[in-house]
Order: C-alpha cells, then sequence, then structure tokens
C-alpha cells in the first residue's frame, strides 16, 4: 500500500463573521488542501490552516506551503508504505526542515487514505476511539461589552458549558467585558480566556502580565492562555508560578521539543495542542503520550480551521485518556463555505461514525471553485 500521489492547491473561505483577537482579525481563512492517492485507488483529503505572522515562528505563507508540498515534501515521499508514518515524517524533515502547515495538510491526507484503504476510521489508527461523542466549546472573538455579552448569553442559552472569551486589548477593557458576562450569567458556567500572546504582540509589555492576569483572576476563569509571546517561556513560567488559574501554552507548543521544555520549565498547567503546529496527528500523538507520562493536561482544537482540519483534531481527541474537554476544534462552524460538508454535530458534540477515514464527506467541485494557488 504505497503512496502514490501527492498534490495540493490553496483555498480561501469566507467566514460568517469577523474573528478578532488582541492582535489580528480574520474576515476569510485560507487553507492548504492536499490529496494523497494510495496504490489500489484509496485517497484521503488534508487541510491546514495558514496562521497569521504573529501566530506563525515559521512564516509560512499558503503559496509557499502548495509549493512545498508540489514541488518538495510530496515527490519525497512517494513510493513509501502509506503506514510507515515515521519513515514518512523523517523524509518530510530531511525535505525541508520547518513548513509545519504543509506538512499537517499532507499527515491528515495519509491517515484519511489510509482508513479509506483498510475500512477504518482515523481514531482507530490512532488507538481508539475511546469515545465518539467529543464535545466542543463555544469561542467568542473581541466585541463592544453589550455585544459580547448577548453573545456569551445566546451561547449558554444554546447549551455551551464552557465559553473561551478573548482578552489583551487593555486592561480596563478585560475587567468591564468579565464583570459584565459573570453579572449576566452567574458563577457556574465555566470561562477561559485566551491572550493570544497580546501582551507581547500587541503591547510590547509582558512586565503587566501578572499584574493584568491577576485583575482577571476574580472572575472564576477556567484557563487562561498564552499571555506573552511564543519565545518567552522564562517569562510564562513566572507567570504560571505566580497564578492560581491553570496557564495554557500555546503559541509556544509547537513540538515535542517544546512540549517537553515547557514542562521540565513547568512554563504552564497545560498544553495545547493545534494539529498545524505539531506537523499533523503523528507528532501530536507523542505529545499526547509525553504529557499523559508527565501527568500535565492538554487541551486540543483550533477555532481557526476548516472542516477537514477540525475533523482530524475531533479523531485525535477520541483517541488521547484524560485530555481536557471540551475541545476548541470549532472552527468549521465558523465558515460559509468549506471544501466538505460540516461535520455531524449533536448538542455541542462532534459525532464520530465508523465510517473510514476522517468520515468528511469531501466535495471536490465545492473545494475546486474555492481555489486560489
Amino acid at each position: 500500500m504505497k503512496i502514490e500521489r501527492v498534490a495540493a492547491y490553496g483555498v480561501l473561505l469566507p467566514q460568517k463573521v469577523v474573528y478578532t483577537t488582541a492582535v489580528m482579525s480574520y474576515s476569510e481563512l485560507q487553507t492548504v488542501v492536499t490529496e494523497v492517492t494510495l496504490e489500489g485507488g484509496a485517497t484521503g483529503v488534508g487541510q491546514a490552516s495558514i496562521s497569521r505572522a504573529p501566530y506563525s515562528a515559521f512564516g509560512e505563507t499558503l503559496e509557499g506551503a502548495v509549493n512545498a508540498i508540489n514541488n518538495y515534501l510530496g515527490p519525497a515521499i512517494l513510493g513509501l508504505e502509506a503506514t510507515a508514518m515515521e519513515v514518512v515524517h523523517r523524509r518530510m524533515e530531511a525535505a525541508l526542515t520547518a513548513n509545519p502547515f504543509a506538512k499537517t495538510s499532507i499527515d491528515i491526507a495519509l491517515h484519511d487514505a489510509v482508513g479509506h484503504a483498510l475500512g477504518i476510521p482515523v481514531a482507530a489508527l490512532l488507538g481508539g476511539p475511546i469515545v465518539k461523542e467529543v464535545p466542543f466549546l463555544y469561542s467568542i472573538g473581541n466585541f463592544p461589552t453589550d455585544e459580547l455579552v448577548d453573545k456569551a448569553v445566546e451561547a449558554v442559552e444554546n447549551g455551551y458549558t464552557l465559553l473561551k472569551l478573548r482578552v489583551g486589548i487593555d486592561q480596563k477593557t478585560d475587567v468591564r467585558n468579565l464583570a459584565a458576562v459573570r453579572e449576566r450569567l452567574g458563577d457556574d458556567i465555566h470561562i477561559g480566556v485566551d491572550f493570544n500572546a497580546g501582551l507581547q504582540e500587541a503591547h510590547g509589555r509582558p512586565d503587566k502580565a501578572i499584574a493584568w492576569v491577576r485583575a482577571l483572576e476574580r472572575f472564576n476563569l477556567d484557563t487562561i492562555e498564552q499571555p506573552v509571546g511564543a519565545w518567552d517561556l522564562e517569562g510564562l513560567a513566572r507567570v504560571t508560578a505566580a497564578i492560581d488559574t491553570p496557564i495554557v501554552a500555546d503559541e509556544s507548543m509547537w513540538s515535542l521539543h517544546d512540549a517537553q521544555r515547557i514542562i521540565s520549565m513547568h512554563a504552564a498547567d497545560i498544553l495545547k495542542i493545534k494539529l498545524i503546529k505539531t506537523r499533523g496527528l503523528h507528532q501530536a500523538r507523542k505529545i499526547a503520550n509525553l504529557c499523559e507520562s508527565a501527568g500535565v493536561p492538554l487541551v486540543i482544537g483550533h477555532g481557526i480551521a476548516g472542516v477537514v482540519q477540525n475533523a482530524a483534531e475531533a479523531h485525535f481527541a477520541a483517541s488521547v485518556p484524560g485530555w481536557k474537554a471540551p475541545g476548541e476544534f470549532n472552527g468549521f462552524l465558523k465558515m460559509k463555505q468549506d471544501i466538505a460538508a460540516p461535520l455531524t454535530v449533536v448538542g455541542h458534540n462532534i459525532i464520530l461514525t465508523d465510517a473510514p477515514g476522517l468520515g468528511v464527506d469531501y466535495q471536490v467541485s465545492e473545494a475546486k471553485s474555492l481555489k486560489v494557488a
């Protein structure tokens, strides 16, 4: 069961609403899409979001990812056994050192293709599924206070049990927003907040991090995500040591080596896995094993992602024991159009079936209509 064909192209996915963080806004999403075909004709599809520059340590562009796959990474793995994931990843690393988004798209497509060839879901390839209903949270971008409160109330009325809010615009605004949300919702609803590294990227004042985070802690927060820059593990460790609320490392978490450093430095209480940063499912599984052995919880998922990428994250979450649910694999809900039909959702759970591969309905004609590179 060898790899016969690897082909990639880029798409622009229009979003339903503008999604704003402390660092930037998204009105459309760039994703690199990869098709992998095996001997016998089984084909899989992969997808990876292209993060904007402040969130990407490698400066990978959509055009660069497509070029990397079609001219370097794809040719490097042709003829390899499709199930030899470690060999595939080593060949890709030998061909190009970085390009995590391109490698993620290939990795997801390869897992999907193998699942189709064997007639089993991707979660089974990863050792699961432990569960078949995978819960996801509700994330809200930056909005004026009244609008933010209305969106939070609507989410709770629709049954969500964990809300994730963006913070980091300025401290007074963050306090006002959280106070208003808590006043309307009470203390029983779980709320997490995400700085998106804004105290470094947007303000250049990581020295304010501890005081700023302490000002928000009184609102009974579930987690606080990445207040300082991706590279500043020492600063992140100081915040983690000073704060009672669990601190999540996101922008700092790109690889198995990053995970080991964060754990050894006690730089965060929780590690976040986004497949676009781990180079796909194969390396993510290694990180999950490391965290399990170290007793460090994981959160999983990307809120700025397409349906295929989120499907892969849901399959991954279903195979990981003890991850901190619900996940953030909800980006597909923000898209007006995508390359596949929406995932099956009941309540606020992605439902995994016994369908082979990722179980997504990849719509080639729809995908080609969105093609840009």
